[in-house]
């Protein structure tokens, strides 16, 4: 946007001349054969007297080859809102969710469309209330960073046979009203889950979490810096939160604390089923919370 002042006599003349350049829809293909593409858009608003808005907005659209049932739609949505939220920082908000059939097609002068049938639901996740706008800086890592349309589509499969434990893992984020008890839980629980599907075998709940931790490495290592003492205190958190032990009333900061930690063991060993660059893990580390999670860990694992 460019801005012009030019006085002639006792005229001011003032000039704002905006430019937009649309960004061209990034378009690839779901794990079942589906066609999505991501979309920019952008309205001139305002009575044009004494308002003129300008606004952009994005959108991800789903196109199957065939009829499915509004819930199939509704997966690649919350797969998609889930990676959005991991590369943000924060709950990223699906504002409307619109659907079209191929039996509602009008026809106007030589132009087909299809009018929107808008879902109406409430929605788990809604927008923070007195959050900052997203800013550019605030991006921790962006489609070319993440690998690509073709590393979206491998998130897609992989967030599909985690759906169950990647929900629950995600609701810790969304949910603002979640006990601590019940957001470290949710992720100690997960972990379990999610090693059991990958690996068919029976092995104790502290050697689970220390496989995960192993699959995922430095990124995570570098976080708790000991993982053995780790994974004892959760497993010891993990059974006084399931067997509703006396202690459970003390369930404080020590369960957030771990409850956050073993959030983002999850996200990395889902990442790394992605086979994510090793960028993503590095823009994920370099966040100012998780050296603050490091500390509050080493005061956690300190305590007697």
């Amino acid at each position: 946007m460019t801005f012009k002042e030019e006085k002639a006599g006792n005229i001011t003349d003032i000039a704002h001349q905006i430019k937009i350049s649309h960004v061209p829809d990034v378009k690839f293909t779901g794990p079942d054969g589906e066609n999505l593409r991501f979309s920019h858009t952008y309205t001139m608003g305002g009575d044009r007297r004494t308002e003129l808005r300008f606004t952009q907005d994005f959108k991800f659209v789903v196109e199957p080859d065939s009829l499915r049932a509004p819930g199939e739609y509704m997966k690649v949505s919350s797969a998609l809102q889930d990676l959005l939220t991991i590369a943000i920082g924060r709950p990223s908000v699906l504002r409307e969710v619109v659907f079209r059939h191929p039996d509602t097609k009008r026809v106007l002068g030589e132009k087909e469309y299809y009018p929107p049938i808008v879902s109406r639901a409430q929605w788990a996740v809604r927008p923070a209330k007195r959050k900052k706008p997203l800013s550019q800086n605030d991006v921790i890592f962006n489609l070319d960073d993440f690998g690509g349309p073709e590393k979206v589509t491998k998130w897609l499969e992989v967030a599909g046979a985690n759906r169950s434990t990647l929900s629950r893992v995600m609701a810790t984020k969304y949910s603002v009203d979640m006990f601590a008890g019940d957001l470290f839980f949710s992720c100690a629980a997960a972990l379990e889950a999610y090693d059991r599907t990958m690996f068919a075998d029976d092995i104790y709940y502290v050697d689970r979490l220390k496989r995960c931790a192993q699959r995922v490495g430095a990124p995570f290592t570098s976080l708790v810096c000991d993982v053995d003492s780790w994974a004892t205190l959760v497993k010891k958190n993990r059974n006084t939160v399931a067997h509703h032990n006396a202690e459970i009333a003390d369930a404080t900061t020590a369960q957030i604390v771990l409850g956050r930690s073993a959030f983002w063991l999850y996200v990395f060993c889902l990442l790394r089923d992605v086979d994510a660059p090793e960028v993503v893990f590095e823009k994920l580390s370099d966040q100012p919370s998780f050296d603050r999670l490091t500390s509050d860990l080493a005061g956690v694992l300190a305590a007697p």
